[in-house]
């Protein structure tokens, strides 16, 4: 991921999980197991929004999640950050998660 994608990843990260932009986060671990383009359509929109005012994706991710054309992109966003923010472990252990199945 090249600077400016990592700069619009933060921005909208802090805009669907506040507070992203503290964390260290590996975008690789979805990014590598998405399709080709998929990936590049991703990172092309990181890029993008690198320039925009958190203000105004705010006011896209609204829309998207309100008009059915831009809902596709609404859960391809909010999929890739919460596939990366509850993947990882430091979470799991702040939310008291275990996957753990006791059959007994």
């Amino acid at each position: 991921m090249k600077l400016i994608q990592s700069k619009g990843f933060l921005k909208v990260g802090d805009i669907v999980v506040p507070g992203f932009s503290k964390g260290q986060w590996r975008p690789e671990r979805v990014l590598d197991f998405l399709p080709a383009k998929d990936r590049e359509s991703l990172l092309f929109l990181f890029s993008i929004f690198a320039f925009f005012p958190k203000f105004l994706i705010s006011c896209i991710l609204w829309l998207s999640e309100r008009w059915a054309p831009l809902r596709i992109l609404n859960i391809g966003i909010r999929g890739f950050y919460f596939s990366l923010y509850y993947s990882d472990k430091e979470v799991h252990k702040k939310i008291h998660w275990d996957a753990k199945v006791n059959a007994g």
